[in-house]
């Protein structure tokens, strides 16, 4: 997959499968001592966050580290954090409720989604599963200078305007390359498909979350936008490190217009909740049946499907993965849904090699992960 954003990590997954750590190991103990000395050992800033889930249910979760690099502030188990692109597999999770209720298709083209606009006859036909699946020919980001200057939006319409005038532009240009022929990991694509449903809805993309996602999975703690602090550091900021390698924390984000791309922030626990809902259409809490989570989960010829980096897709036990990052932030999560078992794991520091290694040595199908 060709990514011109530090979102994606390459990722391959070893044909061995064998259990790493096995449930009775895992503790709320064991996984603060993995994540303090992974702290210790590459000098991470801030801290991190894990959470396992055995058999459909969270077996530990666990800590460690500090919110402020520069404070004494530890990070707890209730804490949030940024989830970066891991936000794009909720509004794929939108798209496919969509589906269900007969409002779209997978199918269904932006010539027909978007007839009131001038766009280029090259996206005319592209579809809403090749938007999911990064196929449409739409370059990966908006321009620096949009990125700059659509920043603080706060009401509805505002935020739904700004979408548009971001997106009607680039679709007016032609296509990086003929759809359907090649793949670029694309905000912008993710942005369009959150504002399909926003042009269907009369509502912000923001607020279809909170009522289709959020709310259904009691993720009180889910919300948008950067991990609100303060002088007494009651949240974990960000941190980044300088060319020096010296880190800085720092409060901030994506500009909202990004959203359905990635900024999503929640607690470990709340997340996990997302994270269940995919594991099976049964008792689920979103509603969603097993032909729509199968047409999530399968991906196009780059193994990328809806919000998610597919892994042995046509065998009995198919792993999903996917990471995201506003370069301020880093998170990972892993599932195997037949097995009901994920481990998610995250940092108030873009720092991916820490993230990994505790990934590794959890996961029941071993996974290699770079960097």
């Amino acid at each position: 997959m060709k990514s011109q954003m530090a979102m994606i990590a390459i990722v391959t997954v070893l044909l061995a499968c064998g259990v790493s750590v096995s449930a009775e190991e895992i503790t709320a103990v064991s996984l603060k001592t993995l994540l303090t000395k992974v702290i210790e050992k590459h000098e991470h800033p801030g801290g991190m966050g894990v959470l396992v889930v055995h058999d459909g249910k969270i077996k530990a979760q666990a800590t460690a580290g500090k919110r402020h690099h520069r404070k004494e502030n530890l990070i707890t188990d209730q804490d949030l954090f940024h989830l970066g692109s891991c936000t794009k597999a909720m509004t794929g999770t939108l798209i496919g409720l969509a589906v269900q209720r007969g409002e779209l298709k997978f199918d269904s083209t932006l010539g027909e989604l978007l007839a009131d606009w001038e766009i280029h006859n090259d996206f005319k036909t592209v579809t809403v599963k090749q938007l999911l699946h990064h196929r449409s020919g739409l370059k990966a980001n908006a321009s620096v200078t949009e990125m700059l200057l659509k920043r603080a939006v706060k009401d509805e319409q505002g935020k739904i305007k700004q979408r548009r005038d971001v997106l009607q532009p680039v679709l007016k240009e032609a296509p990086e390359y003929a759809p359907d022929t090649n793949d670029t990991y694309s905000n912008l694509g993710y942005i369009l498909l959150g504002h399909l449903l926003e042009r269907q809805s009369g509502k912000a993309w923001e607020t279809l979350m909170r009522e289709q996602i959020f709310e259904p999975l009691g993720m009180k703690s889910a919300g948008f936008g950067p991990v609100k602090s303060s002088k007494n550091v009651t949240q974990p900021y960000g941190h980044v490190r300088n060319a020096m390698k010296v880190p800085a924390a720092v409060e901030g984000d994506n500009p909202p217009f990004l959203g359905p791309a990635g900024t999503v922030h929640a607690s470990l626990e709340d997340w996990s909740k997302f994270i269940v809902a995919h594991f099976s259409a049964e008792s689920n809490p979103l509603g969603l049946t097993e032909e729509t989570l199968k047409a999530l989960h399968t991906p196009g010829p780059d193994r990328y499907a809806a919000g998610w980096v597919i892994f042995f897709p046509n065998k009995p036990e198919p792993v999903l993965f996917h990471n995201g990052s506003n370069t301020m932030w880093y998170c990972a999560v892993c599932f195997i849904p037949t097995r009901k078992e994920a481990v998610l794991v995250t940092s108030n520091a873009f720092e991916q090699k820490p993230v990994h290694e505790v990934m590794k040595k959890l996961l029941s199908i071993p996974i290699q992960l770079e960097p």
